[in-house]
Parts: structure tokens; sequence; C-alpha cells
């Protein structure tokens, strides 16, 4: 599960880097909120958590890793900002990527039991099921529509 909505924070340094005047993206960009209260309320029930500073896909990849797990992600189930796809359209890029790669969104990556699902909904609604857990054997699959499967193990890399 993922909190809020991805992608504002890369295409708002996007349009800095590109001398857009400023606005809700760039905003998402220089003022990210950590979702401290979130976190506490939502760790009552997940099995993990951590923030989506890296790209959506890389910290999905790092979740797996360390719980020996693998995961299997619905594309369209990744909640992006509106204000990100209109900039993306604009632009004509793809906003599922920036959701996926980009960093600095700051929103929770979560991993919660299903027979916990329906009771953290009763106290907090603000998170997207976008997936779910497999066997170590199945690996990381990104899934579209079709069912193509997409490589988004990479993101930001703040050395590279």
């Amino acid at each position: 599960c993922v909190t809020g909505d991805l992608g504002a924070s890369h295409l708002g340094l996007m349009a800095l880097e590109r001398d857009h005047r400023p606005g809700s993206l760039t905003k998402r960009h220089l003022e990210p909120v950590a979702r401290l209260d979130w976190g506490l309320l939502i760790g009552q029930f997940a099995t993990s958590m951590m923030d989506v500073t890296d790209g959506l896909g890389q910290e999905i990849k790092k979740i797996a890793t360390a719980s020996n797990v693998g995961a299997r992600v619905t594309l369209e189930d990744v909640p992006i900002a509106p204000e990100a796809r209109a900039f993306a359209a604009r632009l004509q890029l793809d906003p599922l990527d920036a959701a996926m790669r980009g960093g600095e969104d700051l929103e929770l990556l979560f991993t919660i039991k299903n027979t916990d699902l329906e009771e953290l909904r009763r106290v907090f609604d603000c998170f997207s099921v976008i997936g779910e857990i497999t066997d170590a054997s199945e690996g990381l699959s990104f899934l579209d529509g079709e069912g193509r499967n997409h490589d988004y193990s990479h993101g930001f890399d703040h050395f590279g």
C-alpha cells in the first residue's frame, strides 16, 4: 500500500529546472511533508513501512529484498497526483515514470496483512492498495493493464 499520491515532487523539480513559475508541483518538491502522524497510525497495523524518497519501484524492491519476498504491483492502481498528470501531459512525459522512478514524494509505502486491511481503513483511509506480496521465487513484477511487466526496480540515486 502507499499513502497519498506520487510523482508531484519529481515533476516539481522538472518544473523548476525549466523555469516554470511556482505552483503546487514546485511546492511539493521544495516543501515536502513527512507523514509522521500517518506513520504512527499505520504502524499499528503494518508489517513493514518506509517513506518513498527514491521512487516507488526502488522502495518496493528494498522492502522485498529486506523481507526476502517478492511483490506484484498493479501499475494502474498507483495513485498519481492530478497536477503531476497534467504537467506530464503538457511535456509529453509519462506521469507513471515520475511516480515509479522519481524521488522525494515522502509518502509511505507499507505492507499489511489482508486481515488487518479493513480495520486500518476504519481509522485511516488516505492510502491505496497497489499490489500484493508474493513468494520470493516470483521476484518483482510491475504489471500494466495488459499484463505486461515493466522494470521499475531502479529509482533515484542520490549518489549517482
